[in-house]
C-alpha cells in the first residue's frame, strides 16, 4: 500500500497539479487551490492514474508521461 499525501496549494494557473515520489517511495500530490472542486477532484484522479500506473517507474520526460496517458 502506497502512502500518499495530498495538498491543495496557490500555483500558477498554468499548473493544474503534480506529484512528486518521495524518498521513502511515498507520493505528494499537489493540486491547485485555483480550481474549481470539480477540476480539483479531475486532477486527483489523474494523478493517482500516475500513480497506478507507476509511471515514476520509467525514465521518460514529463511532457512524454503525459502524452502516453492521453493518447491511450
Amino acid at each position: 500500500m502506497e502512502i500518499i499525501q495530498v495538498f491543495i496549494v496557490d500555483m500558477p494557473t498554468a499548473i493544474r497539479g503534480l506529484t512528486v515520489r518521495n524518498e521513502d517511495g511515498s507520493y505528494t500530490i499537489l493540486i491547485n487551490a485555483g480550481l474549481s472542486h470539480e477540476e480539483q477532484c479531475k486532477v486527483y484522479d489523474h494523478e493517482i492514474e500516475h500513480i497506478n500506473n507507476h509511471d515514476y517507474d520509467h525514465m521518460y520526460d514529463a511532457s512524454k508521461i503525459e502524452w502516453m496517458r492521453h493518447s491511450a
